[in-house]
């Protein structure tokens, strides 16, 4: 693997199939889900030190568990078809009864990863995939971020037009919300490209007629359609497949690091060459990114991925941790001075 000179990336755990989205609980606890195997695995990681002891199954027998967040005692997750949770208390290694089902979600064919997080608001936002490559929707909640009441009630369209959010970060600071975006498919190795949106109340960010504020559809867009369209917070490559966003605000990276981004890079799928496959920083400063570099790769070599980043996030030691799904392993990424 590559690193910038001074960090090093070590194996946190394994045996975790398809190792997805990940959320701190209470109590030195790291709750990982695991789409593929139905179910959410707790890890305990006693003082929180980057040594887990045990992953023990906390919930099992879901249908497609994606996205994570613990909040005010409980543990929130998404389901293909569903957002429930379980009550969550401190070191808290498996759930003590049924869930709670909150809100129901699109079902049938599409885009079921279901990125939630709640905001500075103390109100639930869920991402909710599109059915199509490109379409008109019969569900309103299709290619949307909705935002909820705790309890799941109290729904709203929060921002429309985007393809497939896979990620939902608050910025520090700012609290402006940014949003993993992958575009359409089908178009060439190089457009359209994949996008980070700043997203707000009310905002349309174009899809299916307009893809990253400047390229009208070629089957349902019109020359006008990309008028008005919020420009993206970034831009990325066509197929690179952004999924995790973190923004570093610990004391263990060098301070250059501190409130960058870092973008993972799931990788492509139908592109005639391989692109993806690792892990980017973007450098933000005044709340722009004035450059993008690669943080972690190696992941893709010769063409071939072995392995495949999902999730990012911040340890309380200051570390990074990244789940890979085609491994089934998280990764600690550290600086050593």
């Amino acid at each position: 693997m590559r690193l910038p000179p001074g960090f090093n990336m070590a194996v946190y755990a394994t045996g975790l199939d398809s190792a997805s989205y990940m959320a701190l609980g209470p109590g030195d606890v790291l709750y990982v889900s695991l789409p593929q195997r139905g179910a959410v695995v707790a890890v305990s990681d006693p003082g929180m030190q980057g040594k887990p002891e045990r992953l023990i199954v906390f919930a099992q027998g879901l249908a497609h568990p994606t996205g994570l967040a613990v909040h005010d005692g409980y543990l929130y997750v998404a389901e293909a078809h569903q957002v429930s949770r379980y009550r969550c208390s401190p070191g808290q290694l498996s759930a003590g009864g049924d869930p709670e089902v909150l809100l129901s979600l699109p079902a049938g064919p599409g885009l079921d990863n279901h990125p939630i997080g709640f905001g500075p608001d103390g109100m639930l936002y869920v991402g909710v995939g599109a059915s199509c490559n490109a379409c008109r929707e019969a569900d309103y909640r299709r290619a949307t971020i909705m935002r909820y009441r705790p309890d799941g009630y109290g729904e709203e369209i929060f921002a429309q037009g985007l393809r497939d959010v896979e990620d939902l970060i608050w910025y520090p600071n700012t609290l402006q919300l940014l949003a993993t975006n992958c575009g359409r498919r089908r178009l060439g190795d190089d457009s359209p490209p994949d996008t980070i949106e700043y997203v707000y109340a009310g905002a349309n960010f174009g899809w299916p007629f307009c893809h990253a504020a400047s390229i009208p559809d070629p089957e349902l867009g019109w020359p006008e359609a990309c008028n008005g369209v919020p420009k993206p917070f970034q831009e990325l490559p066509a197929h690179t497949t952004p999924r995790g966003l973190c923004v570093y605000t610990g004391n263990r990276f060098p301070p250059e690091y501190y409130g960058d981004i870092f973008v993972a890079l799931s990788g492509s799928w139908e592109r005639s060459v391989p692109v993806g496959y690792k892990i980017v920083r973007l450098n933000v400063e005044g709340g722009e990114v004035v450059g993008v570099e690669d943080f972690v790769s190696g992941w893709l070599a010769y063409d071939q991925a072995w392995g495949r980043p999902v999730d990012l996030l911040e340890y309380p030691d200051g570390s990074l941790l990244v789940s890979d799904d085609r491994n089934g392993a998280i990764y600690r990424i550290y600086y050593e001075r």
